[in-house]
């Protein structure tokens, strides 16, 4: 969908085809893949699936893959079924007809993320895997930025008007998210580059790691998970 952080005052479609972009990406791709190597083959949804590059591979790696996306006039592969749906109204599938949803760089794009959680939720089978991806907003470099002028890197105004990145969402909010639909099975990063330079450093750490790529699963439970509602400093669930 869009990209983890900016290299500099980009417009959209330059920084989309930026090589170090492209290059961090494809590594936020391969993280996906081996959180799905060891899973069974089956229908997977590739949510946010902008130009295609993720919905081919995980078509190579045997898996049956469908895909949707607001904008669908730059999805390259001609053999994927894709859907244009704006995702802050829902994803635009069936309760439980996929054993595997991947949403990379998409969650931090819609208006409500606890809602978006639901909707990856009611799409996937009891015991089927999730994974998604955003910027990490607990490295170093984003807490020393906030520290020093109180915003986030990754949503200044110029990557609020050129990607859309809207809404922040924490490693620890998301876990709140995932609470009583899915089990955090796995958290890594992409790749620790170093601000405003080429340069990259071994670490796996969240520390200095760029995004976050979270494999969930599915737990067993309803088709539709029932949002909650906070009153009286009490936590209330109701029916969807």
């Amino acid at each position: 969908m869009a990209l983890c952080s900016r290299v500099g005052p980009l417009t959209e479609e330059d920084s989309m085809n930026h090589p170090l972009i492209i290059d961090l990406n494809q590594r936020i791709h391969d993280r996906v893949v081996e959180c799905l190597r060891s899973e069974p083959r089956g229908p997977i949804l590739d949510v946010g699936a902008g130009d295609g590059n993720l919905a081919m591979r995980l078509r190579d790696e045997g898996f049956d893959v469908r895909a949707v996306d607001m904008f669908t006039k730059d999805f390259r592969p001609t053999d994927i079924e894709i859907r244009s749906a704006n995702l802050n109204m829902g994803i635009p599938f069936a309760d439980a007809e996929f054993t595997a949803v991947v949403a990379t760089e998409v969650i931090e794009h819609v208006e409500n993320p606890w809602q978006f959680v639901r909707e990856l939720y009611r799409i996937t089978k009891p015991g089927g895997v999730v994974i998604v991806s955003t910027p990490n907003l607990a490295n170093v470099y984003t807490r020393l930025w906030f520290a020093l002028t109180g915003r986030l890197y990754n949503f200044l105004e110029s990557a609020y008007q050129g990607i859309g990145h809207i809404t922040p969402v924490y490693l620890w909010n998301l876990r709140r998210m995932a609470e009583a639909k899915f089990d955090i099975e796995a958290v890594m990063i992409n790749a620790s580059p170093i601000p405003k330079t080429r340069m990259r450093l071994p670490s796996t750490s969240l520390l200095f790691g760029q995004c976050i790529v979270v494999k969930l699963r599915r737990l067993a439970g309803p088709a539709l998970a029932e949002p909650r509602v906070w009153a009286e400093s009490r936590v209330l669930r109701v029916e969807g």
